[in-house]
C-alpha cells in the first residue's frame, strides 16, 4: 500500500513541469488522475499490477495556472494531494 507520493523534480506550486513518485510494496492496481478546481479530469492512468518505484514526469505548460488535485487510488485506499500550477 503507498503512504506518500513524494514531488522529485519542481516544487509545489509549480509552473506545470514536474514529477511525481512513489513506491508500492505490495503488487496492486493503481488510478492516477488530476482533475482540475471544477472536477475536469485532465489526465487519467491505469497502472496495472504494479510493484516497486513509480515515476511520472508531467510538463503541462503555463497555460494551466490554477488548483488541482492529483489523487492515487486502489481499492483499498486513496492518497490525495493538491497542486497549484502558476
Amino acid at each position: 500500500i503507498v503512504k506518500e507520493i513524494i514531488f522529485m523534480k519542481g516544487t509545489n506550486p509549480n509552473n506545470g513541469d514536474f514529477t511525481i513518485t512513489f513506491n508500492s510494496n505490495d503488487k496492486s492496481s493503481y488510478f492516477l488522475e488530476i482533475m482540475n478546481a471544477v472536477g475536469q479530469i485532465i489526465y487519467k492512468e491505469e497502472i496495472k499490477d504494479f510493484k516497486g518505484m513509480y515515476t511520472h514526469a508531467f510538463d503541462f505548460g503555463k497555460s494551466v495556472s490554477g488548483v488541482y488535485i492529483l489523487s492515487l487510488s486502489t481499492h483499498q485506499n486513496k492518497i490525495i494531494k493538491k497542486v497549484i500550477m502558476y
